[in-house]
């Protein structure tokens, strides 16, 4: 995907999603508009970080960049279908 001049954190939201821009993204969220300048101000709705968690993505790699890019491995499409614990694993011994 072409990187374009806006926030990363909205360029992560965006790839994670599955869309090009901010207009495709508000149509994903069903939202009639998402601001790159309100992202860059306010961050990311929780709402939308949750539609995120949905397909896979972790919330922390939207907003920071660190961490890993998916919370479940990448043959799950969806978080629904994963039916393993998710976190690290020493939270699990």
């Amino acid at each position: 995907m072409a990187r374009w001049n806006m926030d990363d954190r909205l360029y992560r939201l965006c790839e994670a999603m599955g869309v090009r821009d901010h207009v495709e993204l508000a149509a994903v969220l069903n939202v009639a508009r998402v601001h790159p300048s309100d992202i860059r101000t306010n961050g990311i709705s929780a709402r939308w970080l949750l539609r995120a968690v949905e397909r896979g993505y972790n919330p922390q790699w939207i907003e920071t960049g660190k961490g890993g890019k998916h919370l479940i491995p990448s043959n799950y499409p969806y978080f629904a279908d994963y039916n393993q614990p998710v976190g690290h694993p020493s939270e699990y011994k």
